[in-house]
């Protein structure tokens, strides 16, 4: 797919577009998070990420990660969706986790 910046742009604010998620996806996927940041704000990633989350691969434990620092500094308010979506992502690394916090605690007890 190849488009103009303006019809790239004209697509992010598109929300009715059948490529609009994958399209914020694909840019927070591929660009650097300060570069996707200039055409999506965080609310709005916070707002679409249960249909914006299936695009994200690899990335997606990043962007999920900053986006619970975001709502924890108060610079996106929180959503039911994306709150409930985060929580069934992240049970595997809270598992990471807490199996690494019992490894450091067993580490200091032998100090």
């Amino acid at each position: 797919m190849e488009l103009t910046l303006d019809e790239f742009e004209r697509a992010l604010t598109d929300r009715d577009s059948s490529t609009h998620a994958y399209l914020i996806g694909k840019l927070m996927r591929q660009a650097k998070p300060d570069d996707a940041l200039q055409f999506v704000s965080p609310q709005q990633i916070a707002d679409e990420w249960p249909s914006i989350e299936r695009y994200l691969g690899k990335s997606r434990p990043f962007w999920a990660w900053l986006l619970e620092q975001w709502e924890r500094l108060g610079y996106v308010k929180n959503h039911p969706d994306f709150a409930t979506s985060r929580l069934r992502g992240f049970a595997a690394s809270r598992d990471i986790n807490l199996t690494r916090r019992r490894v450091v605690g067993q580490f200091h007890e032998k100090l």
